[in-house]
């Protein structure tokens, strides 16, 4: 009986077995290729998050790698050999005493120039000498007189007019040394400020700074610029206060006090009436020449001799400024600041100076607040306002400087700091310096500089915000001129075009689940938001394009065009064979798929986070449509096909027809996961 049973199971098998080979061979194994449709579908999601897996820890890709060419910025030998000369006469004639964050070494300066111009020894000779027989540059003493406070009140309504007063009180040709520290106060109503002692007429001049000793002092050399007026002075006085007479008003103040002594020598603020806590904001210009001396000229003007001398000669032309206006002038305080130009921080000294009297015995109250800094101007035949050419100077040398840096940094250009060596920032700060370029313009040079390099070596887009951040804290669109605004303009535009550029390559560029390129995406998309928020943006580019709706765009376009790609490396073509047709369209439909999870897996958070734009509802919008172009006609057709055919149950389909039937429900399949 067991026996029986278990030959009966073996019919039973191998009947089973007989039945489905038959099957198979009738159905040409349709229902087998059917069920293994699912299980495709799955190994194609694994072998997508396995790619994602490998790509985890491996180097972003390049721009180059993606077809974006960079832009190279090609400077002609004989500007190079220009700037090069132009950097060593800005060591020679270094001026200002160097601060802890700069090099004072003139050979490391040199070394460091030469080695970032890729010159030899025998050119940087040449060219050493041709820096050396140039006219040493004529040193420019800049003060502000800021504003002050807790003056005294002398007028009958508790406050004054207070004005100041500034001049330079020349050092002595012989005697003791007069120099005291630049933070020692001695201040008067007219802020004067002796400068470096001479050191003797018979002393050989071997160097720039003996010759800065042996001028008596700087001429007063006080030019308007069309946004300021410019004024000399620097001690606090009330105009027109005490007995009666309102005092002169500004242009009258102005105007006798002109009259009263060459503008060059004496020059005054302006009169901030009723108050003990004046703001100024004024700027004033002082340099020499060689025909003419400050003491000479005061001398045989008014006969003044010493500080003294010239203290009476500042209330001379005080009382002189008020003759005719019923009323005289109230000394206020004074402050005398040793002028040693040597001394002086390149970087500028920026204090409160507490005011004086006369006389140990003088009662006076307050303080006041003087910016210094020296520059230099060159005889060179144009205005001392037009620093366009400082300006292209310096930014050319920052571009010359971070390319000379990248080119030694072993790493990825878009893991370098950005930061340059202490030779560097010393040439460039000093060219600033002797320029007289302001820390706006100093910064403009600078983003431009870096924003170029990065069109050409990828840098990190947080080192850009960085640079961008500090610019826009900086900036005041009246502080520009024409060509530094179209300047910063025509930056700002390609280096958004270059932004947008990166990311219609954003699938090639920022694959899924590789790190690095995901923190480059973050830092990208955080720098255009930031960006798009700036005040520097909405005045430098008022006409520009929400940044936002330019991505949303941009997105598309890059869409599309990753679109195009994928259609011809899978050859599509509707009037090919319907068999490679469809293939063709299962595989498109398929990468579809994996590109539109990957979106909203990997880049769709970011998109919302940084700049709120819905990554993976534009995209998928877009493809959409462009799937659904491509399946409707060729589908369509097919369908209608397989309607028409005689398939007979009886009979043994032909294997076309069930090959065409597996792929189109295949491609059924694939497209109802797209619309998942």
């Amino acid at each position: 009986m067991l026996a029986t049973r278990g030959s009966r199971r073996k019919l039973e098998i191998h009947a089973d077995m007989v039945s489905r080979s038959k099957v198979q061979e009738t159905d040409g194994s349709f229902f087998e290729a059917f069920a293994s449709l699912p299980w495709r579908q799955e190994n194609r999601r694994m072998q997508s998050l396995k790619e994602e897996e490998e790509q985890k820890d491996r180097p972003p890709p390049s721009e180059a790698a993606a077809g974006l060419q960079p832009k190279r910025v090609v400077v002609s030998q004989q500007e190079r050999e220009n700037l090069y000369v132009e950097v060593l006469y800005t060591v020679k004639h270094k001026v200002g005493a160097t601060t802890s964050e700069h090099s004072s070494l003139v050979d490391e300066l040199n070394d460091y120039t030469q080695e970032a111009f890729h010159f030899s020894r025998d050119e940087h000779q040449r060219m050493m000498t041709i820096a050396s027989d140039e006219k040493p540059p004529i040193v420019i003493l800049n003060l502000v007189v800021v504003e002050a406070s807790g003056l005294e009140a002398k007028d009958a309504d508790g406050f004054s007019d207070p004005y100041c007063m500034l001049g330079i009180v020349p050092g002595a040709v012989s005697g003791g040394d007069r120099s005291t520290p630049p933070g020692s106060p001695r201040v008067s109503r007219s802020s004067h400020a002796p400068p470096a002692e001479e050191d003797g007429e018979e002393r050989q001049l071997n160097t720039h700074a003996d010759k800065l000793r042996k001028h008596h002092s700087f001429r007063l050399s006080f030019k308007r610029k069309p946004e300021s007026r410019p004024s000399v002075v620097s001690s606090p006085s009330s105009a027109g206060s005490g007995g009666g007479g309102s005092g002169c008003g500004r242009e009258g103040h102005r105007d006798s006090l002109s009259h009263a002594v060459p503008a060059k020598f004496i020059r005054a603020t302006t009169v901030k009436p009723n108050t003990l806590d004046p703001r100024w904001e004024e700027k004033f210009r002082l340099d020499h020449d060689d025909e003419t001396s400050v003491l000479d000229a005061v001398s045989k003007l008014n006969e003044v001799k010493g500080v003294r001398g010239m203290a009476r000669f500042f209330k001379q032309v005080a009382q002189s400024a008020r003759s005719g206006s019923g009323g005289q002038d109230d000394f206020l305080g004074c402050v005398n600041i040793s002028l040693q130009v040597l001394d002086i921080p390149s970087t500028g000294l920026d204090q409160w100076f507490t005011l004086e009297g006369r006389t140990s015995k003088s009662a006076v109250q307050g303080r006041i607040r003087l910016k210094m800094w020296l520059s230099t101007r060159e005889d060179r035949g144009v205005s001392e306002e037009d620093t366009w050419s400082e300006v292209i100077q310096q930014q050319k040398l920052f571009e010359l400087f971070v390319k000379h840096e990248l080119s030694k940094y072993r790493g990825p250009s878009y893991r370098w700091s950005g930061e340059l060596p202490t030779p560097a920032t010393t040439i460039l700060h000093q060219h600033a310096v002797q320029g007289d370029l302001t820390e706006l313009q100093q910064a403009v040079c600078r983003w431009i500089a870096y924003a170029e390099q990065h069109q050409e070596t990828s840098l990190d887009f947080r080192l850009l915000l960085k640079i961008l951040k500090q610019l826009n804290d900086k900036f005041t669109q009246d502080a520009l001129t024409y060509e530094e605004q179209e300047s910063l303009a025509e930056s700002f535009k390609t280096t958004l075009a270059h932004c947008f550029a990166v990311l219609r390559k954003l699938r090639k560029l920022f694959p899924a689940g590789n790190k690095e390129a995901h923190r480059k995406l973050d830092s990208l998309l955080k720098f255009l938001a930031a960006f798009s928020g700036m005040e520097i943006f909405r005045r430098v580019l008022p006409f520009q394009k929400e940044i936002r709706s330019e991505i949303i765009q941009t997105v598309k376009k890059g869409c599309v065009e990753w679109y195009g790609r994928l259609r011809e490396q899978q050859q599509l073509d509707p009037s090919g064979d319907d068999a490679a047709v469809l293939q063709s369209l299962i595989k498109l439909v398929n990468e579809v798929c994996s590109h539109c999870f990957q979106a909203y897996n990997h880049h769709n958070q970011l998109f919302m986070q940084s700049v709120s734009v819905p990554f993976f509802a534009t995209i998928y919008k877009q493809l959409e449509k462009l799937v659904s172009a491509d399946i409707q006609d060729t589908v369509g057709r097919l369908c209608s096909e397989l309607q028409n055919s005689d398939i007979q149950l009886s009979t043994t389909p032909d294997a076309m027809s069930l090959t065409m039937g597996t792929a189109t429900f295949e491609l059924y399949m694939a497209t109802k996961d797209l619309y998942k």
